[in-house]
Parts: structure tokens; sequence; C-alpha cells
């Protein structure tokens, strides 16, 4: 926070200031929490980070809610839930539809958390198997692969044993052609040196 609160970066300022603020919520800290996160609230406005913002308003409803603040709590969830409708981050959206439901009671509140929560399950289970049917296809298409790699590499085992045997064959045939031509050769010049040594 200190290093961005000197390079002058103000975004960041913002985000560590809430986080600061959710630390200090953790260690049971609250009043430091809510100093922290409602500075953390103006400079996030001010940057127009609403994402950011609809998120440390949710740590903010939490906070007043362990002070025993329920109106300013309520006040912070149903700012987040403005927010979250407009720019459409729904599961932060749950988060304050769930805090407003218990602080005002609302049973209309819990049906809409409840078709809230059902469509994002269904939504994520829906995405899982998705990426499980990506996953499986890529699986499916790397073992074709590696099959197709098995096979290629024994078609050139085989190709180059059949070029080995080949080779074998065609300089055996070339021994056999020298031997024979060779002999021819002695046998030739066998003759002509007992004819010539015959007398007549």
């Amino acid at each position: 926070y200190k290093l961005d609160s000197i390079g002058n970066r103000a975004g960041k300022v913002a985000v560590r200031l809430s986080q600061l603020g959710a630390a200090y919520m953790q260690s049971g800290d609250y009043k430091k929490a809510e100093t922290c996160l409602a500075q953390a609230t103006e400079k996030l406005k001010a940057i127009g980070n609403n994402t950011s913002l609809s998120i440390n308003l949710i740590a903010q409803t939490k906070n007043y809610m362990a002070l025993g603040r329920n109106a300013d709590a309520e006040k912070a969830a149903a700012e987040c839930l403005q927010i979250t409708e407009q720019i459409g981050q729904r599961k932060t959206k749950l988060d304050a539809l769930r805090f407003l439901a218990a602080l005002r009671n609302s049973p209309q509140l819990y049906k809409q958390t409840l078709s809230l929560s059902d469509s994002l399950y269904n939504e994520q289970i829906s995405q899982q198997i998705a990426d499980f049917e990506v996953r499986y296809a890529t699986a499916e298409k790397e073992r074709e692969i590696a099959q197709q790699q098995v096979t290629i590499e024994r078609q050139q085992s085989a190709l180059i044993v059949l070029v080995i045997v080949l080779t074998a064959i065609f300089i055996a045939l070339g021994l056999v052609f020298i031997i024979r031509r060779m002999r021819r050769d002695i046998e030739h010049t066998e003759k002509m040196a007992r004819a010539l040594y015959v007398t007549p």
C-alpha cells in the first residue's frame, strides 16, 4: 500500500486499501477495517472501478454486521446489488442478495437468492461438462496423433529394414556376378595357357 501510494498508483492504492480492510476484519479489528474500507470505497468510486467497488461493498457489509450496524450494512449491500446489476457481476450480486435477504428478512429476496444460486450452479455444471468434453476431445486427438506417430515410426523402421535387405541382396547378386565373371576369366585364361603350351 505504501509503495503504491508513493508511486501515485490510484487504482492499486484503492485495491490495497480494500485488501488491508479485509485483513483487519479477519483479525477482528473492525474499526480499522471500517476506516480502510470506507477510504477504498471513495477511491474506487473516483476511478470508476465498479468490479472492485462491489467486492469492497460486500466486505463493508460484513464489517458493519460484525459491528452490529445493520442499517449501514443494509445500505452497503443495497448499493452493491445496484452496481452488480449494472455491470452483470452475478457472483457478487448473489452475495449482496444473501446479505440483504438476511438483513431485511425478505422472502422475496430469499427466492431471488435461490434462483440466482441455482442459475449459477447450473452454469458451473454446464461449464464443467464443456471443459470435460474439451479435455476428452483433446486427449482423444492426442491419442490419435500418438498412434499415428507409432504407425509412422513402424513404417519407417520397416522401410529401413526393407532397404537394408534389398541392399544386401543387390550386394550378394553383385558378388555372385563378379565371382562368376572372375571364374570365366580364369577358365578362359587356363584354356589360353593350355593352348599355348600344346605341342603340335
